[in-house]
């Protein structure tokens, strides 16, 4: 970008929002690469949900160049909420409070969107120490996000949550962050961002790093809750799917996604016998999709009879 364009791009604000809980040992590395952005017109906000650690602590020291808010212990979307509301940025970048921002990730970004009506922009991000992911499938633009979304279902891949940088009006019609999941905050989320229609411009110049989750990471599935809300949150995009144009074109993709998720919860007879009932209506999308799996996972685990008779149940 040159010249008027760039001072154009420049002109723009830019609201990093940063959800904390527990992460002393990551935050003063993510504040920093925020702070590092050679985008110039940023604001930082950091939301303290309840942390026990040092973590606030930590954060204070930065108290001259971001905001700081605090919150009893409610979640992550919950801050998430909060820290938009507080946010004042034509565009927003969500970021968690263990991941890294590239020194251009910004800028980039803002480049692609600047001038463009109804877009919002992704880029290519890596785990801590592991050289940049080639996820070569959702790599590059999209018409529309629909089209990213049937990409990612059917591939499995996905962007982390730094990997976005999206502009108020598309965060503000895309509604808040469901506070009502543990896990798959983000694919729930950006699923809908997704579906209202925007192009995808994709940054080649920009970075970002993703934490690995650790074993209490909410992003493991290591107990109920957390694989009930993860089968919530498929529900809740088939049902924004559903009602819209677009659910015969995603329909092999919702198929993927569901299988995929039977798969991870197949230990759990109640949750699986949900997801094979969302598979059985996803079929009605189009009828020439392949057979239900899910119904082949609940034989093996409860036998075929047991399996016959949830699924008559099901259809009543």
């Amino acid at each position: 970008m040159e010249s008027a364009g760039w001072r154009k791009a420049l002109s723009k604000l830019v609201s990093i929002i940063i959800p904390l809980f527990n992460k002393e040992k990551y935050i003063s590395k993510t504040i920093e690469s925020a702070l590092s952005q050679d985008y110039p017109n940023i604001e930082i906000i950091v939301v303290d949900d309840g942390s026990t650690d040092r973590s606030l602590e930590i954060v204070q020291r930065y108290k001259e160049k971001i905001q700081i808010y605090t919150q009893a212990n409610q979640g992550a979307p919950r801050a998430r909420n909060f820290g938009f509301s507080k946010a004042t940025g034509e565009y927003i970048q969500f970021l968690d409070a263990d991941d890294i921002l590239g020194p251009k990730k910004i800028s980039s970004q803002v480049g692609l969107l600047t001038g463009e009506q109804f877009a919002i922009a992704t880029c290519p991000w890596a785990h801590e120490n592991e050289d940049l992911c080639l996820r070569k499938s959702i790599y590059k633009d999209f018409e529309s996000g629909a089209e990213l979304l049937h990409a990612i279902w059917s591939s499995g891949e996905f962007f982390n949550p730094a990997s976005w940088l999206l502009p108020r009006e598309i965060v503000k019609e895309a509604g808040p962050w469901d506070e009502e999941l543990v896990v798959d905050q983000d694919g729930e989320y950006f699923a809908r961002v997704l579906l209202q229609g925007c192009k995808v411009l994709f940054a080649t110049e920009s970075r970002c790093t993703y934490t690995k989750p650790s074993a209490g990471n909410v992003s493991n599935l290591n107990s109920y809750n957390k694989k009930r809300s993860l089968v919530l949150s498929l529900q809740k995009s088939l049902r924004i799917i559903q009602a819209s144009k677009l659910k015969k074109s995603l329909g092999r993709a919702c198929l993927r996604r569901i299988r995929a998720i039977g798969y991870r919860v197949r230990d759990d007879k109640e949750l699986l016998c949900e997801v094979a009932e969302l598979e059985r209506k996803v079929k009605q999308y189009d009828l020439h999709l392949r057979p239900p799996y899910i119904f082949n996972i609940l034989c093996a685990f409860m036998g075929i009879k047991s399996a016959i008779g949830v699924r008559s149940l099901m259809k009543r």
